[in-house]
């Protein structure tokens, strides 16, 4: 492992390491867990379980995004993915940190050029809070710091606010990270499944991350979703079929007919 690069502000230290012969980038908050990992020959892909599986929100979705939030930009792996499969797609993303969008564009290739990407630096929830109704298809909630989710997160309204701020059958998709705030998780999960019709929880294997589409809507039906799942496998690389499996196991009653 080689870092590269090494900042600190008002959060804290902020590293950048290359490994596997450089074919690897990450960024790091002070300790050894991951927050971006970046395959320095294809910076679009998805390099971590993770991140792939809160792309999976896609399967609930009817048609192609349009419009897309990211809360919490890390070295930005999901806005690149997004941009590149969905060029037309309008990307918004609330950093408040102006180190991390420095080294997300110096260090992880984001393309804060592109037209249809455009970097707010603000709190995620105040960006919700003036934000109108109805704008997105899709919400990618992933604000975190060294040791968990970050407590904005779990604050009054916020998770209002995503429904809120999400179309009839938008998703809202959550990183959730046990780290060493266990209750905060459970609290915040109880609260998402009193907001959202239907919270559907993947735990992510051998990981201390859970992802949690939180969906306004019905779910489709299940020739629909399988469908969904077969094409968005083959246009977009990812594992949507056995994503979509493991949620059908670990939620029976929502897949019902």
């Amino acid at each position: 492992m080689n870092t590269i690069h090494i900042h600190h502000d008002d959060e804290g230290p902020i590293e950048i390491v290359d490994e596997a012969e450089g074919k690897l980038r990450s960024l790091q908050f002070g300790s050894p867990a991951r927050q971006s990992t970046m395959f320095t020959a294809r910076p679009h892909e998805l390099a971590l379980e993770y991140t792939r599986t809160m792309a999976a929100g896609l399967l609930f979705l009817a048609a192609e995004p349009k419009r897309i939030l990211v809360l919490g930009l890390g070295g930005g792996s999901l806005p690149k993915f997004f941009l590149y499969h969905f060029p037309d797609c309008h990307i918004d993303v609330a950093e408040i940190r102006p180190a991390i969008v420095d080294v997300a564009t110096r260090f992880f290739d984001l393309p804060t050029s592109d037209d249809h990407l455009h970097v707010h630096l603000e709190d995620g929830y105040d960006f919700l809070l003036r934000t109108s109704p109805a704008s997105y298809d899709l919400i990618l909630i992933d604000l975190h710091d060294a040791n968990g989710m970050a407590p904005a997160v779990d604050e009054e309204g916020f998770s209002e606010s995503c429904r809120l701020a999400l179309r009839a059958e938008g998703v809202a998709v959550y990183n959730l990270w046990f780290g060493v705030r266990p209750q905060q998780e459970t609290h915040l999960r109880r609260r998402l499944e009193k907001t959202f019709d239907h919270l559907l929880r993947l735990p992510i294997a051998g990981k201390r991350n859970c992802v949690a589409y939180g969906l306004n809507g019905p779910i489709a039906a299940a020739s629909s979703m399988t469908q969904r799942a077969t094409m968005g496998e083959s246009n977009l690389g990812l594992a949507l079929p056995q994503v979509l499996e493991e949620l059908r196991k670990r939620h029976p009653r929502a897949f019902a007919p």
